[in-house]
């Protein structure tokens, strides 16, 4: 059981006009002028005051000079009380009313809500995403103005690679500037094969090739991001089948990786023989093609960074585990390497996409 003497500290605590003292710096000044005219007193006292006035009456002074010094001691002491009280008052609030607007997450790691495994809601992207989707978002703007050919929305099918026609996919995007950016993608890969089957040299090494390459690798960045946004809002059944079942019969099969797998065939090379589109062709080989992708400022580093944003976009959304264990068997042995994403680090080490988040 508390003390009287606590409780009427405790009391003392919950008028207004006390903690406004308490808190007002009046208090402090006035302290303070206590303490100088105690001083005055006792430089007067030593001065010779004490001499006229006798030792008797000397030692009474003494006396009250020690009292008003404990008696500055105890307002002190008073004001510390209150001051401690009112903290354990405010501490007491906050934890009966917490803030419910207050969010100790920061910008960069956002905050997750999973269900099934995958996550509820379309995540914000990065900045370097952000930056990016708006450049895209022009360029698009830009071919959509061109009256003789417009630009046509896509329509995901499935079988065409066997020669078939193909089979419409139930699932396309909820996002129509999927469907046009895929378009334009493939536009863009057009335009690059052109220029690589005129070029007398290698065009991996050719300045005006590479700057048509940065523009068809931002739009793959943004068609991968878009995606992964897409089907976390409008996905049927679990975000992972999504991506990677083929019961699931959405166009996100072929999209959501586009960016991570174009980045892998330019680094290896194979992206030059797609593009010169020749059995033959020469692809680029040795130590100083490949160190371009580390070289700070380059076109090759830059989409290198592009594919490892993406990467850190598709860790907030769900890991290596659950998308191969979505994968179909029947898509086949790379299908399923897909899951198995990885960064790529300045010192040229690698690691898989869900164990190193922010590098």
């Amino acid at each position: 059981m508390a003390s009287f003497a606590q409780k009427i500290t405790l009391n003392f605590s919950n008028f207004s006009c006390i903690k406004k003292i308490k808190e007002s710096k009046w208090l402090d000044i006035a302290l303070i002028a206590t303490g100088v005219a105690l001083s005055v007193i006792g430089v007067l006292a030593s001065i010779g005051i004490l001499n006229a006035m006798g030792a008797a009456n000397a030692l009474i002074l003494s006396y009250a000079m020690y009292g008003g010094a404990a008696l500055l001691f105890l307002i002190e002491i008073i004001k510390f009380s209150l001051h401690q009280c009112s903290k354990r008052s405010q501490n007491s609030e906050k934890s009966q009313n917490p803030n419910p607007t207050q969010n100790s997450t920061s910008p960069e790691k956002p905050v997750i809500i999973k269900q099934n495994g995958s996550s509820s809601a379309p995540l914000q992207f990065s900045q370097i995403g952000q930056e990016i989707l708006k450049y895209v978002k022009a360029l698009l703007k830009k071919r959509s103005l061109e009256e003789q050919s417009p630009l046509q929305r896509c329509n995901f099918v499935k079988g065409e690679d066997q020669g078939a026609p193909g089979v419409t996919l139930k699932q396309q995007p909820c996002n129509e500037e999927i469907a046009f950016l895929w378009n334009l993608h493939k536009e863009y890969f057009k335009t690059i094969q052109g220029l690589c089957r005129e070029s007398l040299g290698h065009p991996w090494d050719n300045n005006d090739i590479l700057q048509e390459v940065d523009k068809y690798i931002k739009i793959c960045h943004a068609i991968s991001c878009l995606t992964l946004c897409d089907v976390a809002k409008n996905k049927r059944g679990t975000f992972e089948s999504a991506l990677m079942s083929k019961d699931a019969d959405c166009y996100a099969t072929q999209t959501f990786a586009l960016i991570y797998e174009e980045f892998i065939s330019l680094k290896n090379g194979s992206f030059w023989k797609r593009a010169i589109d020749a059995q033959f062709a020469q692809t680029p080989k040795g130590l100083a093609y490949h160190n371009t992708f580390y070289q700070e400022g380059s076109l090759q580093n830059r989409w290198r960074i592009l594919s490892n944003d993406f990467c850190s976009y598709l860790s907030l959304y769900t890991s290596v585990e659950a998308l191969y264990a979505a994968g179909s068997d029947e898509l086949g042995p790379h299908f399923k390497e897909r899951a198995y994403i990885y960064y790529f680090h300045e010192d040229k080490t690698e690691t898989k996409f869900s164990e190193d988040l922010y590098f």
